[in-house]
């Protein structure tokens, strides 16, 4: 429980002036959150690219940067613990408006 408080307070203060733009269920019982905050990994800004986050039902978390295909109907996100390996998932599943 801890852990949990803890993960929200510091997601929380690094994306405190985001808004978001949707949010999907995942398959770790919490959500895959899309901002609207560019997206910024080790120093360097990647316009057209924002910032993505999940949240998982035991607190863990992790960041990445998301965009939309042409025609908006993809959301590839690119994990930064990944090394930057796309995923890519329908934006149907996302409950708000993608930008």
């Amino acid at each position: 429980m801890k852990s949990s408080i803890i993960a929200l307070a510091l997601l929380a203060s690094v994306s405190a002036h985001a808004k978001i733009i949707g949010k999907a269920p995942n398959q770790q019982g919490g959500y895959i959150v899309l901002t609207d905050e560019v997206c910024k990994f080790k120093g360097k800004t990647f316009y057209g690219f924002y910032k993505a986050y999940t949240l998982t039902e035991d607190g863990s978390s992790r960041d990445g940067c998301w965009m939309t295909n042409d025609d908006k109907t993809i959301i590839e996100v690119a994990w930064e613990d990944a090394g930057g390996q796309l995923s890519r998932y329908p934006s149907k599943l996302f409950a708000n408006t993608v930008k």
